[in-house]
């Protein structure tokens, strides 16, 4: 992983194979460091690497059963499917560490992670596929309301909610509502209260 971080050579020689070969890693080992290794992959500092984004996307399409624990969103409710095929909600999934190991938990946050980091600079074919198969917007802005989730949680579904539901698309405005909470007095120079 370390031979990777500043060396845009290797990085830019990146095979979808060898993504494949750490999937299969991941599958095996549930190891969340190769997660991590992924993110290094998609970005470095200020530098976006599209093309390794668009490999990740690629591989983990074609594995993505076998290596993500699925959630779903119904009736206000986040729920997780743990190894055991079980749903339970997500705040039970991250708190509950007699039921779930740390390992468990962290190797989620890390796949949370990777999704907005497939994501960030606007790759729109990562946003389609995370936005589809891997995260709506309610359930990751219900999970960021949660106070009873762990702040880890809470700031990658803060950064799913940006890269993958916000920033999507350039010169793409929002209808935005905007209410004047003062109005400036043009004689005095100065903005004074208006009805608020």
């Amino acid at each position: 992983q370390h031979i990777y971080v500043g060396n845009p050579e290797l990085i830019y020689n990146v095979t979808i194979d060898f993504i494949r070969e750490i999937f299969d890693i991941i599958r095996i080992t549930k190891n969340h460091q190769y997660i991590r290794f992924l993110r290094k992959l998609c970005r470095q500092g200020d530098d976006i690497y599209h093309f390794n984004q668009e490999k990740i996307v690629q591989a983990l399409s074609e594995c993505m059963d076998q290596v993500i624990y699925p959630t779903r969103f119904q009736t206000g409710v986040v729920s997780i499917r743990t190894p055991n095929k079980e749903w339970v909600t997500i705040e039970e999934f991250t708190f509950n560490t007699r039921k779930f190991p740390p390992d468990e938990v962290t190797y989620v946050w890390r796949f949370l992670q990777l999704y907005s980091d497939l994501c960030i600079g606007r790759n729109t074919n990562a946003i389609r596929f995370v936005e589809k198969e891997l995260v709506s917007f309610p359930e990751a802005f219900e999970s960021l309301k949660s106070v009873y989730l762990p702040s880890n949680y809470r700031g990658a579904y803060c950064n799913i909610i940006l890269h993958v539901h916000t920033n999507k698309f350039p010169r793409n405005p929002r209808d935005t509502n905007f209410k004047r909470i003062w109005e400036i007095n043009y004689r005095k120079g100065s903005p004074s209260f208006g009805d608020v």
